[in-house]
């Protein structure tokens, strides 16, 4: 993460000294029998580097030497062209695990706030596709908060999925948005209102403003009075006028790819009433079970995940049960409609007789951390095991395991997306994307690796003044790994089960 950008500053910077104009770039090493050849790798093999590769390894090796995490060993790989960099691996264990526990929380600098956004949801039915339509506007308004931002989601019609939302203010349009017309009112009384066809000239419209069109040419024409696209204009209007104080600097609506051209309409004509710019977060839709809805779809993961548990016991009483079946249950539908990318069509799979292990691993990881963490505890309290030693005095040279220094690069990952800013704009367009599906990716990748971690490396090793050390610092990494999927989980909306 902080070792790979200093890394590409450095070629950045090198290639300009020595007059090289194609920058390599910095990829993550490669993995052989669950052992990692080198943290990072850069192609040298153009010819125009090719008279600078000593200086290269020399200068790389003495720029490090000031970073957070320094290089400990690069090297060239001849047959491959290759120079391949590794981390000093105390530093970087040290540099993540005061990233994560330390004052930001794991949380990036840059991010000051104070921007409102609305995010319009004008598109609702008890469809699969309103349900990701719901799971996308919920995520893109928790990506803001989280960054200090005023997010607040207006919808056509109440939220089908509201009792499995949390954190997400949802406002639901009232009729007064439609009785109090500006919109048509407006567009009726323009000079680019053709009374005898009762069409509206978008296009003659917006290029005599002078508005922003970038992206939108395919929209453009003639609109009929009567079309979708006032209506949602008029709801967006009201929205800004009437739920927004002071006005929205960032308004996201979010749709099915099918609604494209209605929604893409509607934000110009919304420039009739309000000087706003609309951005806009497509998605497609899915192919979803044709004897079911996604009540009945609920219910029956619920059926089956509570029909799992081979010790029910476990819980303190049947509420408590029935919360953790609710939360799997969420995790899943999580899983389901946010795993692939937003212009992919989901294809959401029948899956009520066995459980899709990815979907669960997550939960499973916290509690199993849960139960190591509270072992260790009621150790302490007992005096097996000394107090758990501040961050500061980790050893983190103790940290020596090849499966330890895998899940480091796990939490990188992690982190590197949990870091990315969301939405993000595509260029030439008022189309943005999110990165739920590459976050569920790498979370999922953190839970495998944790996993087979857990079944090779032993945390709470013998009691014996001399591992004391070790332990503290694998239960210090450990819980890295539980904040960083906390964190992840609650990008989604879910909490973190203890027990399973």
């Amino acid at each position: 993460m902080e070792a790979c950008k200093a890394i590409a500053t450095f070629l950045a910077d090198f290639c300009r000294r020595v007059n090289v104009n194609d920058v390599p770039a910095v990829e993550a090493g490669g993995c052989t029998s669950g052992k990692r050849k080198a943290d990072y790798r850069i192609f040298v093999g153009k010819p125009s580097l090719e008279p600078h590769l000593k200086c290269l390894l020399k200068e790389l090796l003495s720029a490090s030497i000031a970073w957070t995490v320094p290089v400990a060993k690069c090297e060239l790989v001849l047959s491959s062209r290759y120079v391949e960099v590794s981390l000093d691996r105390a530093s970087a264990y040290r540099s993540l695990l005061d990233f994560i526990f330390g004052s930001t929380g794991g949380r990036r600098h840059g991010y000051t706030g104070g921007e409102n956004v609305l995010i319009f949801v004008p598109h609702l039915d008890t469809s699969f596709t309103s349900v990701r339509t719901e799971q996308l506007a919920a995520f893109v308004s928790r990506c803001y908060t989280e960054r200090c931002m005023g997010a607040v989601i207006y919808a056509s019609k109440p939220f089908y999925t509201q009792g499995q939302l949390d954190s997400v203010s949802v406002v639901t349009c009232s009729g007064d948005c439609l009785r109090e017309n500006d919109i048509v009112y407006a567009a009726l009384r323009s000079k680019f209102y053709d009374e005898k066809d009762m069409n509206f000239d978008l296009r003659s419209y917006v290029m005599s403003e002078g508005h922003d069109v970038v992206g939108c040419d395919a929209c453009l024409g003639k609109i009929s009075i009567d079309s979708q696209a006032f209506v949602i204009a008029s709801q967006l209007v009201h929205a800004v006028q009437s739920h927004c104080e002071p006005a929205p600097g960032i308004v996201l609506v979010v749709a099915p790819a099918c609604k494209s051209l209605v929604v893409q309409q509607a934000g110009l004509l919304c420039q009739l009433a309000e000087k706003l710019q609309v951005l806009h977060l497509m998605h497609e839709g899915s192919v979803a079970p044709a004897d079911r809805s996604f009540d009945d779809y609920w219910q029956q993961r619920k059926a089956f995940v509570t029909k799992a548990f081979h010790r029910p016991q476990a819980f303190c009483s049947p509420e408590d049960l029935t919360c953790a079946v609710n939360m799997l249950v969420a995790t899943e539908v999580a899983y389901e409609f946010l795993s692939s990318k937003q212009n992919v069509k989901m294809k959401l799979a029948e899956r009520l007789s066995h459980a899709e292990k990815g979907h669960y691993f997550c939960q499973y990881t916290l509690a199993r951390i849960a139960a190591i963490v509270n072992k260790y505890e009621s150790a302490v309290e007992e005096g097996v095991y000394p107090d758990l030693c501040s961050l500061p005095d980790v050893d983190c040279a103790l940290l020596s395991e090849e499966s330890e220094w895998l899940l480091w690069h796990r939490l990188c990952q992690c982190w590197q997306v949990l870091g990315e800013p969301m939405p993000v704009r595509l260029p030439g367009s008022t189309r943005v994307e999110v990165n739920a599906h590459s976050l569920l990716r790498a979370l999922e990748g953190l839970c495998s690796e944790f996993s087979a971690y857990y079944s090779k490396v032993r945390v709470l090793l013998h009691p014996e003044p001399h591992l004391s050390a070790t332990v503290c610092a694998r239960v210090w990494l450990i819980k890295a790994v539980h904040k960083t999927v906390l964190c992840a989980l609650k990008r989604f909306g879910l909490c973190a089960l203890d027990r399973m």
